[in-house]
C-alpha cells in the first residue's frame, strides 16, 4: 500500500512539475521571446572588451578594469565565446531564457512544499515569470549575474531539501557546490547560507525533520569566504561605503513597492488626487498594504509561508540594500530578480488562501481572476518594454552596420542616437522604468557597441544635438551631452558621412543626412552652376530616388560667399496641375549645418527624404528646389547657370516617379 501511494505521490509531483515547466516556457517565451533577436547591449559592451585576449580563470585573479567581481558570469562568456565566436550573442540570450525557465520552474517546485495543493505552485511559477520589476535582467547577457545567481541559490535550497528529507548526505554535500559557486555569479549571493538555514527551519517546522540540524550554520561561511577572495582580487571598482541612513530608508521603501505589487500600483493615483511626492505617496500605500498582508497571513494561520518570503526579499536584498545609494536602485530594477522568487511565494499563498475556502465559489472566481489579471498586466508591462528595447537596438545595429560596411579609415558622425528608452507613462510611483541601451558612465560609446557585435574596431563619433530632436511616443534619453551648434558644425565639417535619428510614428530609423565634401571650392574652375540664390549658395547637382513610400533627393551645394539671414531649403513635388503634393524644407544636413555654419568654398552634400503620399500616382512630376529666410517666408533670388532670372525664383526639373 505504501509503495503503491509513493508511486501515485511520485506521479502527481511529475505531472506538476511537467506543468510548471511548461508553463514558464510558455509565459518566458511570450514577455521575452524577442530577445534572442537581440544584439549586444548594456553592460555586454564593457565585459566584452574587457574579455578580448583572456581565458576562462583571468576573472577569478583579477578584475581590473571592471566594477564587479563576478568571475563565474566572466569564465561562462570566456567559454561560450571560444564554442560560438565570441561576438554572437544569441547562445548568451538563449542561456538567458533557459535560466529564466528554469528558475521559474524552481520557485514552483518550492511553492509546492509551502503552499497547500498545486494551485500555490502554479500561481507562484506565473507571477515570477511575469514580474515586472524583472525585465531589466533577461535583455542583456551583461545581467545574467541575477539570473544565474538566483538558479544557483534555488538549485542549492532545491537540493539540501530533497538531502534532509530523504536523509541523503550526498544530496546535501552535493547542494555545497551551487552554494560556493552562488556569490561568484552575483556577489548578493553571498547570502546563500541564510537561505539554506532558511531551508532547515521550513523542514523542521514543516515536520520533514525532527529537529533543526545545526550543521546548515556551516553554509554561512560561504559569505566571508567570498569577501576574503573579493577583498584579495585587484579591481577597479570604488570602495564600498555605506549610502547613508537617508538611502537605506529610501531604498527600502522602493523594496516594499515591489513586494507589495500590484497594490502597489495605487500610490500613482494617490500622487495625481494629493499632488503627494513620489516616495511619500508610496510610502503611504506600500506599508499599510505590508502590514495588509502581515495581518492576513497571521489571521489565517500562515505566518511559516510570511516569515519565509520576508525573510527571502531580505536574503536577496540586504547586500544591495546597505551598499547602494538610492539613485541606482532606482534605476536598476533588475536587482529585485532574486526578491521575486519572495514576492511570488508571498502572493501564491494569497492566493492560495482564496482558493481553499470551501463551499464558497466567489473566493476562488477572485483568486483566478487576480492571477490571470496579474499575469496579463506583468505581460503587458514587459512587452511595452521589450518592444522599446527592439526599436532603439534597430537603431543601433542599423549604426553598426554602416560603420562595417565603409572603409576603415572613414569616419562616421551619428547625431541623437539613443541610450535608453522608456515610456512616456509610469505604472510605479517611485523608480524609473526604461531600459538602457548604451551606457555612458564608462565612457562606452557606438564604437564599443560595433566591436561587440561585429568584432571590428572603428572610429566613431556621437554627438547630441537638441535643435532637431522631436516628441516621440516614447521617452528618449540621447547619448552624450548636448552640443552647440559652434561645436556640432566642427564634427559635422571633419566627418565623412553624418546621420541622424529619424522618428516616425511608431518606430525610429537612422537617417543619412549628408556631407561635407570639402572647402575652398568658390572660384574653382570648370564647375557648372545648376542655379544660384542670393547670390551667395549654388546649386552644382541634384539626383533623385524613390524607395518605398519616400523620395530621396540629393543636393550638392556650393558656397560662393556667407549667406546673411536664417535661410532654409526648400525641395517641393508638383503635380503637372500646379499642386503641391509633397515638400521637403528644412536647413542643410538635417539642421545640423545650417547656412550660417558654411564657410565660403564649402562644397555641402545636402540628402533629404520626402515622405510621398500613400495615393500618389506615378507618372510625371515637377521637382522645385529653392531658398527661403525662415523667419519672413521670402525666397532667395534665384538665376540658372548663365544669369536669368528663374520663374518664382525656385529651380525646377522634371522627374518621373515609378
Amino acid at each position: 500500500m505504501k509503495r503503491i501511494q509513493r508511486l501515485e505521490r511520485f506521479s502527481e509531483v511529475g505531472k506538476v512539475s511537467l506543468a510548471l515547466v511548461a508553463l514558464s516556457a510558455l509565459l518566458t517565451w511570450i514577455a521575452y521571446g524577442p530577445v534572442l533577436s537581440f544584439p549586444f547591449v548594456f553592460d555586454d559592451l564593457i565585459h566584452l572588451r574587457w574579455l578580448e585576449g583572456r581565458n576562462v580563470l583571468d576573472g577569478w585573479i583579477s578584475v581590473k578594469g571592471m566594477q564587479h567581481y563576478r568571475p563565474l558570469l566572466l569564465s561562462l562568456w570566456t567559454a561560450f565565446g571560444k564554442f560560438f565566436g565570441p561576438h554572437d550573442p544569441w547562445p548568451l540570450h538563449l542561456l538567458s531564457l533557459l535560466l529564466h525557465v528554469g528558475n521559474a520552474s524552481l520557485v514552483g517546485w518550492l511553492a509546492y512544499q509551502l503552499v497547500p495543493g498545486a494551485v500555490g505552485a502554479v500561481a507562484a511559477t506565473a507571477l515570477f515569470t511575469t514580474f515586472p520589476f524583472s525585465y531589466q535582467a533577461i535583455p542583456s547577457p551583461g545581467s545574467q549575474s541575477k539570473p544565474l545567481s538566483t538558479f544557483l541559490i534555488l538549485l542549492a535550497c532545491l537540493l539540501y531539501w530533497k538531502g534532509r528529507s530523504r536523509g541523503s548526505r550526498r544530496l546535501v554535500a552535493a547542494c555545497a557546490l551551487p552554494a560556493l559557486l552562488a556569490p561568484f555569479a552575483y556577489e548578493a549571493g553571498m547570502t546563500i547560507g541564510g537561505f539554506l538555514v532558511l531551508m532547515e527551519f521550513l523542514l523542521w517546522r514543516r515536520e520533514v525533520v525532527d529537529r533543526p540540524s545545526p550543521w546548515s550554520l556551516l553554509f554561512v561561511l560561504i559569505g566571508p569566504l567570498f569577501v576574503a577572495a573579493w577583498a584579495l582580487v585587484p579591481k577597479s571598482s570604488d570602495p564600498l561605503s555605506f549610502p547613508g541612513w537617508e538611502a537605506l530608508w529610501q531604498n527600502s521603501v522602493y523594496f516594499v513597492q515591489a513586494l507589495t505589487w500590484p497594490l502597489s500600483l495605487f500610490a500613482k493615483p494617490l500622487m495625481r488626487w494629493t499632488g503627494l511626492h513620489d516616495q511619500t505617496a508610496t510610502t503611504l500605500v506600500a506599508y499599510p498594504s505590508f502590514a495588509l498582508l502581515i495581518l492576513l497571513h497571521l489571521w489565517r494561520r500562515r505566518a511559516d509561508v510570511l516569515l519565509a518570503s520576508i525573510i527571502w526579499c531580505f536574503l536577496a536584498l540586504v547586500v544591495q540594500w546597505v551598499t547602494l545609494p538610492f539613485r541606482y536602485v532606482i534605476d536598476g530594477p533588475r536587482i529585485l530578480y532574486a526578491a521575486s522568487v519572495g514576492v511570488a511565494l508571498l502572493w501564491a499563498d494569497v492566493l492560495a488562501m482564496l482558493v481553499s475556502v470551501r463551499h464558497m465559489w466567489g473566493p476562488r472566481v477572485v483568486a483566478g481572476l487576480a492571477v490571470v489579471t496579474m499575469v496579463l498586466w506583468s505581460l503587458h508591462f514587459i512587452i511595452e518594454r521589450m518592444d522599446l528595447c527592439k526599436i532603439g537596438l534597430s537603431v543601433l545595429s542599423e549604426a553598426s552596420a554602416r560603420v562595417v560596411e565603409a572603409e576603415e579609415e572613414e569616419i562616421q558622425l551619428f547625431i541623437n542616437m539613443p541610450s535608453w528608452l522608456a515610456p512616456r507613462r509610469s505604472c510605479f510611483a517611485l523608480g524609473h522604468e526604461g531600459y538602457l541601451l548604451l551606457p555612458e558612465y564608462t565612457d562606452t560609446g557606438l564604437d564599443d557597441f560595433v566591436y561587440a557585435n561585429t568584432g571590428a574596431k572603428r572610429e566613431v563619433w556621437l554627438r547630441s544635438f537638441a535643435d532637431i530632436r522631436r516628441e516621440w511616443k516614447a521617452l528618449i534619453g540621447y547619448y552624450g551631452g548636448t552640443s552647440g551648434l559652434e561645436e556640432l558644425s566642427d564634427y559635422v565639417r571633419r566627418a565623412d558621412r553624418v546621420w541622424i535619428l529619424g522618428y516616425q510614428e511608431d518606430n525610429l530609423e537612422l537617417v543619412e543626412v549628408g556631407e561635407v565634401v570639402g572647402g575652398l571650392a568658390a572660384e574653382s574652375e570648370g564647375i557648372n552652376d545648376v542655379s544660384i540664390f542670393g547670390e551667395a549658395v549654388s546649386l552644382q547637382q541634384m539626383g533623385m530616388r524613390a524607395v518605398g513610400g519616400s523620395l530621396t533627393v540629393d543636393l550638392h551645394w556650393r558656397s560662393l560667399q556667407v549667406i546673411r539671414g536664417p535661410y532654409t531649403v526648400f525641395v517641393h513635388l508638383y503635380a503637372d496641375d500646379g499642386r503641391l503634393v509633397a515638400q521637403g524644407d528644412g536647413p542643410p544636413l538635417g539642421g545640423t549645418f545650417p547656412f550660417r555654419s558654411w564657410q565660403r568654398g564649402d562644397i555641402v552634400r545636402d540628402i533629404r527624404h520626402i515622405e510621398l503620399p500613400e495615393d500618389l500616382k506615378p507618372g510625371e512630376y515637377v521637382m522645385g528646389v529653392g531658398l527661403y529666410r525662415s523667419d519672413t517666408g521670402e525666397r532667395a533670388p534665384a538665376v540658372d547657370g548663365v544669369g536669368r532670372m528663374l520663374s518664382e525664383n525656385m529651380f525646377r526639373v522634371k522627374v518621373r516617379l515609378p
